[in-house]
């Protein structure tokens, strides 16, 4: 009898895979290793070892936060005194920069909106709207997301099938619904929940109880003790020291049934966050503006270029500026490496040579911070690495 039993335990064990989900003081159950109960039912009747197959537990989607910030007086007077023919020139940009605690963050200036409680963004990427509490929405071609300052939301994960698709809606209490390729689960925060999916309907009670309905099996247990299992056993479980089995209801001495465990929280969602400080700004400019393919010394067509830069960069009262030179993945690390160095050297010397600058140095970062992924969807973009290739005067306000 105590063998049978030790079967519906392990029906319940299948939905721990919730309390993967749960906050870490929930988190104390063993790890989520679901027993089909059908096949594991006629092996616990064969006095046999029971098959095991691992349970994909249904994982909250990572929330990447798009870079943002806002525009700053400093960067507006240097627009005003770039010439009209620079800024006309294709390839050369000027965006905001942010820095966290004295360092430069990295950004792609595509800048809707920003103020101190509240920021927007719109790019290629996506949508993202953020409040000084965490709030706020995000919206790209894969997720969409609303998380509340209390860290309850909604997170949509799209897919290219709908079959794997994600949908969570989780409550600031830790209850909350998923449905995806695991099913449907539905939690209360209480310890309580359901789950119609790979192992059939499972339902758990705050109080212990619950009901399985399986392919072939149906097991009930009361918060007593008491239950029943009808399938491949056929078991009553009176929850006072006796019970029957078999199609006959043979009276037996049965134990109650031990509980079934609670199902765990779900755990708040990441809030949003406001950007770093605004540090100054970021002249960006396409390699094919400064140097031919793969070379560092600066073109002769480029020299007008630099010479307007300096000229608009001396009327600005800068705290700092860095040449910061920067390639895509081709080629080795070390070369890449020596070749943003060697053009961000070229341009700190051309500049120089127009107009002296102070405060001015220059660094080669290589493939370390591209802007765009080098790949999209497992291939090679061509387009994306061409934005990688850029050398960018961060021009330091504060």
């Amino acid at each position: 009898m105590m063998k049978a039993f030790t079967l519906s335990n392990l029906c319940w064990l299948s939905l721990l895979a919730l309390v993967a989900c749960s906050d870490a003081q929930d988190q104390a159950a063993p790890a989520a290793t679901a027993t089909h109960a059908s096949s594991a039912a006629s092996s616990a009747s064969a006095h046999s070892t029971s098959s095991t197959t691992t349970l994909a537990i249904p994982h909250i989607p990572a929330i990447v936060i798009p870079d943002f910030i806002g525009v700053t007086e400093q960067q507006l007077q240097f627009e005003q005194a770039m010439p009209v023919a620079l800024k006309n020139v294709a390839g050369i940009k000027v965006y905001p920069a942010r820095c966290d605690q004295q360092q430069l963050i990295n950004s792609n200036g595509s800048i809707s909106q920003y103020s101190s409680d509240h920021a927007t963004q719109i790019n290629q990427q996506g949508v993202l709207s953020v409040n000084k509490d965490g709030s706020g929405t995000s919206t790209d071609a894969n997720m969409t997301m609303e998380v509340q300052a209390d860290g309850s939301g909604t997170v949509v994960s799209k897919s290219s099938d709908d079959a794997s698709g994600i949908t969570l809606t989780v409550n600031a209490d830790g209850s909350g619904t998923y449905v995806g390729p695991e099913g449907t689960m539905t939690i209360d925060g209480q310890g309580g929940g359901t789950w119609v999916g790979k192992l059939g309907s499972i339902t758990i009670n705050a109080d212990g109880s619950g009901t399985w309905t399986g392919e072939q099996e149906v097991v009930e247990i009361q918060a007593n003790g008491a239950g029943n299992w009808t399938g491949s056993q056929m078991q009553t479980n009176l929850g006072d020291g006796t019970g029957t089995v078999g199609p006959d209801e043979k009276p037996v001495k049965m134990a109650p049934w031990p509980l079934v465990p609670k199902v765990g929280k779900l755990p708040l969602l990441n809030k949003l966050h406001m950007p770093g400080q605004v540090c100054g700004y970021i002249i960006s400019l396409d390699d094919q503006v400064l140097f031919d393919f793969d070379q560092a010394q600066i073109r002769a067509d480029a020299a007008n270029i630099l010479k307007q830069l300096a000229t608009a960069l001396k009327q600005i009262n800068a705290a700092g500026i860095e040449i910061r030179g920067h390639t895509d993945s081709k080629g080795s690390d070390a070369y890449n490496q020596t070749l943003s160095e060697n053009r961000a050297q070229a341009v700190l010397k051309a500049l120089q040579q127009q107009t002296p600058l102070n405060n001015i140095q220059a660094h080669g970062f290589g493939e370390s911070l591209p802007v765009v992924p080098n790949e999209v969807d497992g291939k090679d973009s061509p387009s994306n690495r061409q934005l990688n290739r850029r050398v960018e005067i961060f021009v330091r306000t504060s």
